[in-house]
């Protein structure tokens, strides 16, 4: 059996995916941006977030991984904090997407306490066994300044 690279159909973050008993997942609340809730200052933390992909054209067993970090990888890839380390799938244990290619495969990565340091874009990208899997997604977290009322 030849192991191919699957192709990345939807990458996104969401506050949850929820395997149902079909094993199918259900994706809840997808987001592109976060902020402190009001009252919040930086840092702050989101208490967790989850990640979901949906992919096509795989074949055989496949070990991936959930890098995020601040900055883009285009831009400031450098910029990588150690408290966002690689995330493995499964432990570790390889993605079994055996031999149709037209097969529909879902992943989910969950995190918890995910830091926010300070404003800016924050990246996130899938790997497979160690390369990167396009697209990279983006996270564009904003400070709000809250206007006093007029007296």
């Amino acid at each position: 059996m030849s192991a191919t690279t699957p192709i990345v159909r939807l990458f996104c973050a969401c506050e949850l995916c929820e395997r149902k008993p079909s094993g199918r997942l259900i994706i809840h609340n997808v987001f592109y941006q976060a902020r402190p809730l009001a009252g919040q200052t930086y840092p702050f933390a989101v208490s967790q977030m989850d990640f979901y992909a949906l992919l096509s054209n795989g074949r055989g067993k496949r070990h991936f991984a959930l890098k995020f970090f601040r900055g883009t990888l285009g831009v400031d890839a450098d910029d990588v904090d150690p408290r966002f380390p690689t995330i493995p799938l499964r432990q570790g244990q390889p993605y079994d997407f055996g031999e149709n290619p037209l097969a529909i495969h879902e992943l989910a990565f969950h995190l918890e306490n995910v830091p926010f340091s300070k404003p800016g874009i924050y990246g996130f990208r899938l790997y497979c066994e160690g390369d990167p899997v396009d697209p990279e997604g983006k996270l564009d977290v904003f400070e709000i300044r809250l206007e006093e009322p007029d007296s």
